[in-house]
């Protein structure tokens, strides 16, 4: 019963209201002014092709340019400090070392210095003794030279005597068989010969000496080249030992590699170092210019266009925000954060009012060049899903899309195909109401 009641009661409120029935019959409706205005039909938007260009802000810190840990590269005792931490110095410059940080003590390698001094010394006697040596040689070889020249010569000369007498003594052995001579003269001329003859063999033999004596003298004269270049082979390699000791005996002299400020000082007088093993002794932080970095999240990464300026604000020292080119940026991701390293130099002269380590904010400009987009009143957010509602033969089709980049008006649409025309949401918010909750794919009508 209350039930037929209530159902009587709403459609004559219906008729009342939609058709205007009542006493005195059918009449026009008066306006109201209360009544609601009907929600506007969207306006139907395509993807288009732009440009978007935003800035984001990301945290940063300030680095020096160059950080150097300075070590002990020799072992020794440290005998001075003349730095402390904010001690300002000057790297080297020319022929001026950089500035004075500490000073070693290292007998041992003094001594070794010394030892190394006196090897030189006895290498160059060395070599010395054995330039006189081959000038000695030589003399020898050239001596043999000439004797076996001259030997030469009276081998020839007792040859032409030989033949001489032997000739002499062909003709008169036939004036004795004619007659013409007699014997004794014949056999005299026969002795001559044969003087001639043992003097031939005599020159003979002194030539054969002459060759033996000119080889052995060019043997010592080699000899005497191979110990000369010994020598000089041995007197370089003393120079270069003590080369050696003497460059480690500079490295006695901590000084600054370049010019900058002490941020860390780990030694004091009387401290012993061991090569390598022992803790840093200073740090030395380049601080003109500075670094200023900060860290893009992958998905920002490629975003970041060539030549782009940042923006550099510091929050807690109270400067004025800097704009600066991008210096650098790391290229590749790192691997924890999965992030992208931008750095900006910034020129930071004396005082040096930016200090490392500052915390910054860094604006940085990035840009989608040439991407789909839509306007972001056709894309809402349902359920943690980017959605946008797509008209197509007289239907809406709520539609999950993938989005990327975006700027005040617009949103990158990176799904492949939308199948027909985005809804243009921004004033017809309650056309929404009839898709709440529902699923991808859902027909409304439109």
């Amino acid at each position: 019963m209350n039930r037929t009641l209530a159902r009587v009661l709403t459609g004559s409120v219906f008729c009342l209201v939609a058709s205007g029935c009542g006493m005195g019959g059918p009449k026009e409706a008066a306006p109201s002014a209360t009544a609601v205005a009907m929600p506007a039909k969207p306006r139907r938007v395509e993807l288009s092709t732009a440009t978007l260009l935003k800035t984001v802000e990301e945290p940063g810190r300030v680095s020096p340019r160059e950080e150097s840990v300075l070590q002990a590269r020799i072992p020794g005792q440290v005998s001075e400090v003349l730095v402390d931490i904010g001690s300002f110095v000057k790297g080297p410059s020319g022929k001026e070392p950089g500035s004075l940080l500490a000073r070693l003590d290292a007998p041992e390698l003094v001594a070794e210095h010394l030892q190394r001094q006196s090897e030189v010394r006895l290498a160059a006697a060395e070599l010395d003794q054995s330039r006189k040596a081959l000038a000695s040689a030589r003399a020898a070889q050239a001596a043999v030279a000439a004797m076996a020249k001259e030997a030469t010569t009276v081998l020839k000369r007792t040859e032409s005597n030989m033949e001489r007498w032997r000739a002499e003594n062909k003709r008169i052995a036939s004036l004795v068989r004619d007659r013409v001579v007699d014997q004794q003269t014949s056999d005299e001329i026969a002795n001559q010969m044969r003087a001639a003859e043992a003097h031939h063999e005599e020159a003979l033999a002194k030539v054969e000496t002459a060759i033996r004596a000119r080889d052995r003298a060019d043997a010592e004269s080699a000899l005497a080249e191979g110990a000369l270049g010994a020598a000089a082979a041995r007197l370089d390699v003393s120079k270069a030992a003590e080369v050696r000791v003497a460059t480690l005996m500079e490295f006695r002299a901590i000084r600054a590699p370049f010019d900058g400020v002490v941020t860390k000082r780990v030694c004091d007088p009387g401290e012993v170092l061991e090569a390598g093993h022992s803790s840093p002794l200073f740090t030395v932080a380049r601080i003109d210019p500075v670094r200023a970095v900060a860290y893009l999240p992958e998905t920002l990464s490629g975003r970041l266009p060539e030549g782009a300026r940042v923006t550099v604000r510091f929050p807690g020292m109270g400067l004025a925000e800097i704009m600066a080119p991008v210096s650098r940026t790391g290229w590749a991701l790192d691997d924890a954060s999965r992030t992208l390293r931008v750095e900006a130099d910034i020129a930071n002269p004396s005082p040096h009012p930016v200090r490392a380590g500052a915390y910054i904010r860094m604006s940085l400009p990035l840009a989608w060049k040439d991407v789909r987009v839509l306007p972001k009143s056709a894309v809402i957010r349902q359920q943690d899903q980017s959605v946008a509602f797509i008209a197509r033969e007289g239907k809406v089709r709520r539609v999950i899309v993938e989005t990327g980049g975006a700027d005040d008006k617009l949103v990158e649409i990176r799904s492949a195909n939308l199948g027909g025309e985005a809804l243009d949401l921004s004033k017809a918010i309650s056309f929404l109401d009839p898709a709440a909750g529902r699923t991808e794919g859902d027909l409304i009508s439109e």
